[in-house]
Parts: C-alpha cells; sequence; structure tokens
C-alpha cells in the first residue's frame, strides 16, 4: 500500500498518479521549513507537527479538486517554468468552447479539456474560426453552402488540435485516473 509523504498509510481512494502529485507537492514546500533550532524555542516535535500540517493540507486540497484541476496543477508541475504562480491559480466560471475547464495561474490563461470532449471542443472552435476567417466575408447567400464538416477537417489534418493553443500552438496531454487531459496555454 502506497504511503503518503509523512509516513501515514493512504487510503483506498487515491490513485498512484494522484499519490505521485501529492509528494512533489510535499517535496517542494516541507523544503521550506526551517530546521529544528533550539534557540528560537523549537523542537523535533514542533517541526514534526508542521510537517503534519502540511501533509493534511495537501490531502485536502486533493480531496477538494476535481480531476480538471489535478491535470492543471500536474500540467504546472511538470513545466517547472518560474513564469507559474502556484500561489495564484484560480478555475474561471466560463468554459472553453462550452467544453473542458479554463484556468489562470496569475499571468497566463489555460483550457483544460478532458479526452471525452475534446472533438466537440476542436469542432465548436473550428467553426468559430471559419466563421471569423472566412464566412464573414462570403456574400450572405452564399454561406449557407459553406461546408463547415470538411473545414473543420481540413484544420484539423492541417494544423491538429494544437491550434486550440494562442500562446503557441502546442498542447500537452496528463493522464490522471487512466483518462487522458489536454492543456492548451492561451496567453
Amino acid at each position: 500500500m502506497p504511503f503518503f509523504p509523512d509516513g501515514t498509510e493512504a487510503d483506498q481512494h487515491y490513485t498512484e498518479d494522484e499519490l505521485a502529485i501529492m509528494n512533489r507537492r510535499f517535496d517542494e514546500l516541507v523544503q521550506d521549513i526551517e530546521p529544528v533550532n533550539p534557540d528560537e524555542g523549537q523542537t523535533e516535535e514542533t517541526r514534526n507537527e508542521e510537517i503534519q500540517s502540511l501533509a493534511d493540507d495537501i490531502r485536502s486540497e486533493m480531496d477538494s479538486a476535481d480531476e480538471e484541476a489535478k491535470a492543471f496543477v500536474e500540467y504546472l508541475h511538470s513545466c517547472e517554468s518560474e513564469d507559474t504562480y502556484f500561489d495564484d491559480i484560480n478555475q474561471e466560471s466560463y468554459k472553453f468552447y462550452g467544453f473542458g475547464a479554463v484556468f489562470r495561474d496569475g499571468r497566463s490563461e489555460y483550457a483544460v479539456l478532458s479526452a471525452d470532449e475534446i472533438d466537440d471542443a476542436f469542432k465548436a472552435y473550428a467553426r468559430e474560426l471559419a466563421d471569423e476567417t472566412i464566412v464573414h466575408s462570403m456574400p450572405e447567400d452564399a454561406r449557407q453552402y459553406f461546408d463547415y464538416e470538411a473545414y473543420t477537417s481540413d484544420v484539423e489534418a492541417g494544423d491538429g488540435w494544437g491550434i486550440m493553443s494562442s500562446y503557441d500552438g502546442n498542447y500537452e496531454e496528463i493522464t490522471i485516473n487512466e483518462k487522458a487531459y489536454y492543456i492548451f496555454r492561451q496567453n
């Protein structure tokens, strides 16, 4: 049975992926806990209490997070970028073309889509792209003949899903609980 960073046994409801996320987060945060300094009144017991509190906080965060949020946090950890602001992560109230979730990390915005949503989100994105770049300039009576399905297929064959990342045209795949999530940076 897997163990939490503080040595207590994990409940069965945590997956290996979740435990890995928790362990990485714990390792990052425990570095900020000062070593025992008897001159400042700290004992090994108070330091252990601080570590236990940290482990409890991480468990609580994991229990309250949904899978899209877990995928986003895992993505941020995998980036190890100086541009990431973990203290300022927020989930927006709107969705990406009606699907998934949108998160901000202080400066940048990211769309997180599950494998179940990616095709529908791509179709919605391609339709809006067609409307903004082609259809709006067509004569009104010709617009009804525009083939959105063919256009979507052409865009997917040419640019793939990466076109939904307005930042750099790339996306990352993260697996949580054996389910794929796709992260698209927007700015």
